[in-house]
């Protein structure tokens, strides 16, 4: 009951740090909702919180006496391969998905990476490179949880590779999109990681005994990510033929929201910082549109299920999709939260977030057995994913998160072809 109670501590604490880092992040840019309902938004958020953490609760004490099946844990020879398997598929991944781009479609890159991302999107189709490639690139995320979970199981040289190569597949699938989504879903996949880590306690001490080399590395890979995205905002000023300030105001308006008057005197200090505010506006004007969906009437289309419906279209279940929200139509979302109360209103937003909270304790209580393969796996990442990502956007909606979810199956199925026995994720 001890170890249940200290990660469930973990994923609450992590879930309410998201959305405290979101609330710093919007109170410190020069930008506002367009229409501002301030005891709305925090009621919101506070309501979604809540109910999630009474969930877990309910659900853990529902099935105090969960009791796993045994498993077989993931050590020696095989965790090596794991860690290879994770590494060689990347980057396999990523050579297959630039042979696809540069030479099957065509796309110039010289261009620049947003240019690019156009010119990528209006293509169609895709070679049996390109389907390949998006199949293993995202055993990067399997291999920087390998690293960060059971990096203490293998050699020094082997986590450095792994890492590497993990880092060299989802920067390069960024940078192939032109997007930013893959960066903020390896940084979330980092956090699980760390999360649901099961190192004996003498290995634990030692891991955080090190881990200055650990926080150094993570705030190199933290700069390259920030210059990245101050990339992929000067490419898209380029090709509009703006300013960075101009790009920045255009970019806040486009989300719903408005500048202060001190937006304006920034340029006189440093325009550089104009890249931190329009990063931080896009990555949490979820919470300007939710006060927004408040204020309006009507409320057309979904976000609860439209992800859904995209997936269950493609598989040839529906005819079309259900309709998007009100925002789309600009690019712009909502955050989870925001998006229950925009389709079912409070009811919603309390029902919803209960029923979150059980897949929270239902996760929790996977984790603390430690005999986890592919299909508890999968529910603990979309849970996690969920409440780390709430304050942005509902999480499900990321198609690169059900290819992240597929890798694991892939590794899964890989240790049963190979070993003969199924994959234990957190043994």
């Amino acid at each position: 009951m001890t170890k249940t109670l200290q990660l469930h501590c973990k994923f609450i604490f992590t879930m309410f740090f998201s959305f405290i880092i979101a609330g710093l992040s919007l109170i410190a840019i020069p930008a506002v909702s367009k229409i501002q309902e301030l005891n709305f938004i925090l009621l919101l958020n506070s309501t979604f919180l809540l109910f999630v953490t009474l969930g877990s609760v309910l659900c853990i004490l529902i099935l105090t006496g969960f009791k796993p099946k045994p498993g077989r844990k993931i050590e020696g020879a095989q965790m090596v391969a794991n860690f290879k398997l994770a590494a060689y598929g990347s980057l396999s991944g990523i050579l297959m998905m630039s042979y696809d781009r540069v030479f099957i479609r065509g796309i110039d890159y010289t261009q620049g990476l947003r240019a690019s991302r156009y010119e990528w999107l209006d293509t169609t189709g895709g070679s049996l490179s390109s389907i390949l490639g998006n199949l293993l690139v995202h055993l990067a995320y399997y291999g920087i949880f390998l690293c960060v979970a059971h990096g203490y199981k293998v050699t020094k040289n082997m986590r450095y590779f792994v890492m590497l190569s993990s880092l060299v597949g989802i920067f390069g699938h960024a940078a192939l999109n032109g997007g930013r989504s893959n960066i903020l879903l390896a940084i979330v996949i980092f956090i699980i990681a760390r999360v649901v880590r099961r190192a004996p306690k003498e290995i634990e001490s030692r891991i955080v005994k090190r881990s200055r080399w650990a926080w150094l590395s993570g705030l190199i890979i933290l700069v390259i990510a920030v210059r990245y995205v101050a990339y992929i905002i000067q490419s898209s000023a380029d090709i509009g033929g703006v300013d960075l300030k101009t790009i920045t105001y255009l970019g806040i308006d486009m989300l719903y929201g408005k500048e202060t008057d001190f937006f304006h005197k920034i340029g006189g200090v440093n325009e550089s910082l104009y890249f931190p505010i329009y990063a931080l506006a896009y990555l949490y004007h979820g919470n300007w549109t939710s006060q927004i969906a408040f204020a309006i009437s009507q409320r057309p289309g979904s976000y609860v299920f439209f992800p859904i419906s995209v997936i269950l279209n493609n598989m040839g279940i529906l005819d079309k999709p259900l309709e998007p929200g009100y925002f789309s139509d600009v690019g712009a979302f909502i955050s989870l939260p925001g998006a229950f109360f925009y389709d079912f209103s409070w009811v919603g937003v309390v029902v919803l977030s209960t029923l979150l909270g059980f897949l929270v304790g239902l996760s929790i209580l996977f984790a603390g057995a430690g005999r986890v393969g592919s299909i508890k796996m999968a529910v603990i990442l979309y849970a996690l994913y969920m409440t780390i990502l709430a304050p942005i956007v509902p999480g499900y909606g990321f198609a690169y998160l059900n290819f992240i979810v597929f890798a694991f199956v892939m590794a899964d199925f890989f240790n049963s072809i190979i070993y003969g026995r199924r994959t234990c994720f957190l043994s």
